[in-house]
């Protein structure tokens, strides 16, 4: 597992854009005992299928530039969410989070299978209905 930290606003948000910060801000304050604890930018997927070895003295690596990343992962007890932030949800962003989700589960070995999670501005009809069926909540901020 990564590195986890209070559900609280943080100084830096690791490779979060600012509509991202946003709404991730807007959420913790509509939610402020949704999670215990978080990770951002949260790495998962197989690493690229080279030497990702840049420093042999060190042994830095360029694996976490290669790999997906999940913007939010968030633990409340033993229950994990899987968290997308966008502008506007569509269709699209389901099948993010999900596979998210699978890669998550697979890579870490959780507990409990994730919940997923969209965060966002704007999403559509057909998006809310999709989501309400594979039991994913889409959170309109």
């Amino acid at each position: 597992m990564r590195d986890f930290v209070e559900w609280k606003k943080q100084h830096h948000y690791p490779h979060q854009r600012d509509f991202e910060i946003s709404l991730i801000e807007k959420f913790m304050e509509k939610f402020p005992d949704r999670y215990d604890k978080v990770a951002y930018s949260f790495p998962v997927g197989v690493p690229p299928p080279f030497n990702p070895i840049v420093n042999d003295a060190t042994l830095g690596s360029d694996e976490y530039l290669y790999q997906r990343k999940i913007d939010v992962v968030g633990i409340k007890g033993q229950n994990y969410e899987i968290v997308e932030a966008k502008k506007k949800a569509g269709i699209a962003t389901i099948g993010q989070v999900e596979g998210y989700r699978d890669l998550f589960f697979r890579d870490e070995r959780p507990p409990t299978k994730p919940k997923c999670v969209i965060i966002c501005e704007s999403t559509d009809n057909d998006t809310l209905s999709i989501a309400e069926a594979k039991n994913i909540d889409i959170i309109i901020l």
